[in-house]
């Protein structure tokens, strides 16, 4: 089951990255001529910083599947990280989370996870035809709610490592 799950939240990162590489192409092509001025009307600092984001997130994904799951990224000096054939997920959890500076590595990729989502539930829930005066607070709302029960849920492991609630 575990592997199961991991193929597919492979697959749907990979098509998530096609799918952001073509919007970027779509705008691109879009305008092709860039604005003399350019001067943004109503935005947030998520949708600013999705491109960005995006790749940051892409390259945490890889750390953090070396890192906790393969066991093959280990901060040097720290811990030795397991072979392969002896990984223990919890394990690299534990020991990991104990570095400060490594959950705080972390913790900021989680905010900016949280952004992210923000952001994509935000324009999802206007691809599907619900943005509308009537529906734009339950929008944000709703976008708000679903990346900080993500962000804050992730975040918790680290400190409840670094807490000592987790061993």
């Amino acid at each position: 089951m575990v592997w199961g799950t991991r193929v597919v939240l492979l697959l749907s990162v990979l098509l998530h990255f096609w799918a952001a590489i073509s919007l970027i192409k779509q705008n691109g092509s879009a305008r092709p001529v860039s604005y003399q001025r350019h001067a943004t009307q109503a935005t947030t600092y998520a949708a600013k910083t999705m491109k960005i984001g995006g790749i940051t997130l892409l390259l945490f994904i890889i750390y953090h599947l070396g890192h906790l799951t393969a066991g093959t990224f280990a901060p040097v000096g720290t811990y030795t990280a397991p072979t392969a054939e002896a990984v223990n997920v919890f394990d690299n959890v534990v020991r990991g989370f104990q570095i400060p500076w490594l959950s705080g590595f972390y913790i900021i990729a989680q905010v900016f996870l949280g952004m992210h989502l923000y952001h994509g539930v935000w324009s999802l829930t206007q691809t599907l035809g619900l943005s509308h005066n009537r529906f734009n607070c339950l929008r944000r709302q709703a976008a708000i709610v679903f990346a900080t029960l993500v962000a804050v849920g992730n975040i918790s492991i680290p400190v409840a490592v670094l807490a000592g609630l987790i061993k």
